[in-house]
């Protein structure tokens, strides 16, 4: 995903956020990549054409991205509904049932289902997408799971 936004009120720079199928947010002001501000929480500090910073605020990583910047919030994505989240992190039940073996169909499963979760597609269509992700997820776990158990006999 790729979001681009100028700063209400500003002729510059133009702002652009983008973030990776698992979250990895990344920051840049005219093509310049932005440091963080603090290692905890989605805070930048970007440079303005007068010489200036303001501080740039993301919220809603996994309900819908919004920019917090001079008092002004911007939607940068849809909100998500509950069902949508709940579904995009169901994958993440094969963690806790299928441990380390588990965790890696449940990774790209949720890497999936995060992708179709933005999708401009019905409602229902996604729905079932994001489960039989899910399911095809655990199916594989399943068959590596036993493959692994018959090579340890």
């Amino acid at each position: 995903m790729e979001r681009s936004f100028r700063i209400p009120g500003t002729t510059g720079p133009e702002i652009v956020v983008r973030r990776s199928l698992l979250g990895d947010i990344k920051v840049f002001a005219d093509g310049i990549p932005i440091k963080k501000s603090s290692r905890r929480g989605l805070t930048w500090q970007l440079p303005l054409l007068d010489g200036t910073t303001t501080q740039l605020t993301l919220t809603g990583q996994w309900t819908g991205l919004r920019a917090i910047v001079n008092g002004a919030q911007l939607p940068l994505e849809r909100p998500l509904a509950r069902w949508e989240v709940a579904l995009t992190f169901l994958p993440l039940l094969l963690v806790i049932a299928g441990g380390v073996v588990g965790a890696v169909f449940a990774i790209a499963a949720l890497a999936i289902n995060t992708s179709l979760v933005r999708r401009s597609i019905s409602p229902s269509i996604k729905a079932v997408a994001m489960v039989a992700v899910t399911v095809v997820a655990v199916i594989l776990w399943f068959l590596a799971a036993s493959a692994i158990r018959g090579t340890l006999r």
